[in-house]
């Protein structure tokens, strides 16, 4: 009993303290501080030197550069320090490639203004890096013209540079120099229009200069021989190619009938020679007597004919010209040939005319001179045509087919009072 009586007091005190002992024991240990996490190397691992070098690779393959982030050594204060975050940048200070942002599209009218800064007129010297000057806004459409400095040297007939060639080149550089550049700024009226015919007929471009040589591109040249127009027709090889000439009109001065006509000539001369040179040749003496030479001498190179003295003075030195210009007329900057004022391309329009139409009346109601409308036709020979004829056809400027038609109507109203 003594020993119950005695124990009694104790265990009721020990039972009374234990809830509390637990209590303090769980608040020391959540106020304690866990130094092991703060100083165990796992901690920083997220921002480690080598994955650090990882980061820094990947935005570097992508452009961007990548502030260090520097990591501090563990400490042995038991007290936990906030983290730096990590610098992570919200943009990349530079980038490889930049793309400028897609401009808005430009109405009709503001093309219209840019270009009109932008092209510079035919007459002015332009930089050779300009781009192609189109030619859409003066007076005519699809053809395009380049600085001469900017024309590739590409021929499509043989070109072969001796001493005969150069000799010329050197002629048109120094004696003929005055006559060759007015030629040069002439044949952009004309070489659109015969080049076009040239593609449509499946011949080398370069026959073009085949005119140069023959008229300095002058429709209404004529020779001490009786040749006429653009390409030198004479009378009997115009009337086998459908070229008509009579007293009110000779179609040999006719740069578009004669460019055709030309075409067909030389077609049927490359059936025969199988050589753009003796075609030249032909066209110069005749291909009868090319043909007679070839056999006599037993040669069908036009050089070694030249070196036989077998052809001609003229035609001995015909072909070599024509290389000569050509090559002139493809880099004239080259050859000392600049600030050219070359011409605007023919432009205009065809209508049908009664006879009796006279230029010089027409010209006047039109408001251009006599000689623009005269030179759109110079198979007109007087002028006009004779009331004899029904009707032919006329070219006339641009947009002038509505002012043409009334004046025809009014000419026949007149006629009919």
């Amino acid at each position: 009993m003594i020993q119950r009586d005695f124990l009694q007091p104790w265990l009721r005190a020990v039972a009374l303290a234990c809830p509390l002992l637990v209590l303090t024991s769980c608040a020391t240990a959540l106020q304690r501080p866990t130094v092991k996490k703060t100083v165990a190397p796992k901690a920083p691992a997220r921002h480690s030197r080598a994955h650090q070098k990882e980061i820094t690779t990947e935005l570097a393959q992508l452009g961007v550069e990548r502030t260090p982030v520097a990591i501090s050594q563990p400490t042995s204060e038991p007290a936990r320090q906030p983290t730096p975050a990590p610098v992570i940048p919200t943009a990349p200070k530079k980038v490889a490639k930049t793309r400028e942002p897609a401009a808005a599209p430009l109405s009709g009218g503001e093309i219209k203004s840019k270009l009109q800064h932008k092209v510079p007129t035919l007459a002015g010297n332009t930089s050779p890096k300009e781009n192609l000057i189109q030619m859409d806004e003066l007076e005519t459409s699809d053809v395009q013209l380049s600085k001469p400095s900017e024309t590739p040297l590409i021929f499509d007939i043989p070109v072969t540079y001796n001493e005969r060639v150069r000799r010329w080149i050197r002629y048109f550089q120094t004696e003929g120099r005055g006559s060759f550049r007015i030629w040069l700024e002439r044949s952009s009226r004309y070489l659109p229009l015969i080049q076009y015919e040239l593609t449509r007929a499946g011949l080398p471009l370069d026959l073009s200069y085949v005119a140069m040589i023959e008229s300095g591109f002058v429709s209404h040249a004529s020779s001490h021989a009786g040749a006429i127009g653009l390409w030198q027709f004479i009378s009997a090889t115009g009337e086998r190619y459908g070229l008509r000439a009579d007293w009110w009109i000779d179609e040999r001065r006719d740069f578009y009938k004669s460019t055709k006509s030309a075409i067909r000539y030389m077609q049927d001369l490359f059936k025969q020679f199988d050589s753009w040179y003796l075609v030249a040749a032909s066209y110069n003496m005749g291909e009868n007597g090319v043909r007679r030479l070839i056999q006599r001498r037993g040669t069908n190179n036009f050089w070694e004919l030249a070196d036989m003295d077998a052809l001609p003075a003229e035609t001995r030195d015909y072909v070599p010209k024509i290389i000569a210009a050509t090559l002139i007329s493809k880099a004239p900057a080259l050859y000392g040939f600049r600030d050219l004022n070359y011409q605007m391309p023919l432009s205009y329009e065809s209508i049908s005319v009664p006879g009796g139409t006279d230029l010089i009346n027409l010209a006047n109601y039109l408001g251009v001179s006599e000689k623009y409308l005269k030179d759109l036709n110079p198979e007109l020979i007087k002028g006009f045509i004779p009331r004899s004829v029904r009707s032919h056809r006329i070219r006339i400027p641009k947009g002038s087919m509505t002012t043409v038609a009334q004046y025809v109507r009014q000419q026949g109203l007149e006629a009919a009072n």
